[in-house]
């Protein structure tokens, strides 16, 4: 069966940032995502950490904004 990976591309709002309404509220829709997508999915993915980007050439540029997988 094949895998597949996303990508999430964007800053990410720690949810130690927000009221406990707001974290309550952005962890519902994901859970809720996460039921409709079932047992497809087979890793729910973790947060990246600090990145650096590489350029081509070996010159270093500024990271995309990925947020996790």
């Amino acid at each position: 069966m094949p895998s597949y990976i996303m990508i999430y591309k964007g800053e990410a709002t720690d949810t130690a940032d927000m009221t406990p309404e707001q974290a309550d509220e952005v962890m519902s829709k994901w859970g809720k995502w996460m039921e409709r997508v079932g047992p497809a999915m087979t890793d729910v993915g973790s947060p990246f950490g600090a990145g650096l980007a590489r350029c081509d050439v070996g010159t270093t540029g500024e990271a995309e904004p990925l947020s996790g997988f």
